[in-house]
């Protein structure tokens, strides 16, 4: 059942980090199509080399622009694809200089990705998706639900990612489709390791990483897919931090 479950799933951010061990986890359990959507065309090549007994398909889309989801999407729908899964990945974290420093430029790539980038994503797959049956899971953060002062901009943009997919409860009577949301704690992603003073590991950051006090991306992606086959599950949101996550 989990198989046919699994036929096409597309993955935005598939170049790295929790997208690419999305697809490397569907890969193993026997997915047969991964569609898979980045600006990070060697990215995502590793990515599908990685992903190995899937036929994967690679669409190089600017995800902060709406014109480009829309073309990425349009694409599958002249193929006549039909989308099982769909995994919202692609975001950046906040970066430096902290807010109240944050420039205007990253501002808005930050809410462009992070939270258009989704919307956007999914009114596009919409009329693409298995219905009765398609699932769409959402990665947005603990950011998006506690304060993070230096973050702000960041944790506005998860915070928005949850709303939307509460408000996308009704889909699942009216569409067929079900959506939810991840919320992962600190991730160790190639993103994250480059978010310290010249594009440097962060002291907090490498502090994390030597008590182990940090998710990995394989740890989300299990929990994410796990989400996505839940058959009952629509509008809902799911914390996952460091301990929590299963063996």
């Amino acid at each position: 059942m989990e198989g046919k479950r699994m036929k096409t799933a597309v993955i935005t951010g598939a170049a790295s980090g929790i997208g690419r061990h999305i697809a490397i986890a569907l890969a193993l359990r026997e997915a047969e199509r991964l569609v898979l959507i980045d600006v990070d065309v060697d990215g995502m090549k590793e990515t599908a080399s990685l992903a190995s007994g899937a036929e994967t398909m690679l669409i190089t889309a600017d995800l902060t622009c709406a014109d480009a989801i829309a073309s990425a999407f349009a694409s599958l729908a002249d193929d006549q694809i039909v989308i099982d899964l769909l995994f919202n990945c692609a975001g950046i974290p906040a970066g430096t200089p902290a807010w109240p420093d944050t420039p205007a430029a990253r501002i808005h790539t930050i809410i462009d990705l992070n939270l258009a980038g989704t919307i956007l994503s999914v009114q596009a797959a919409l009329p693409l998706m298995r219905s009765p049956g398609g699932s769409i899971v959402n990665i947005a953060s603990v950011s998006g639900l506690n304060p993070y002062a230096t973050g702000a901009v960041y944790a506005a943009s998860k915070a928005g990612v949850i709303m939307f997919t509460r408000c996308c409860a009704e889909l699942a009577v009216t569409h067929g489709v079900r959506v939810n949301a991840l919320c992962p704690g600190i991730v160790d992603t190639p993103f994250l390791r480059k978010t310290g003073p010249g594009g440097q590991t962060a002291d907090w950051l490498a502090e994390r990483l030597r008590d182990r006090s940090i998710l990995t991306a394989a740890e989300v992606a299990d929990a994410a897919i796990k989400l996505a086959l839940e058959p009952d599950t629509a509008g809902e949101y799911e914390v996952l931090v460091a301990g929590t996550a299963d063996a």
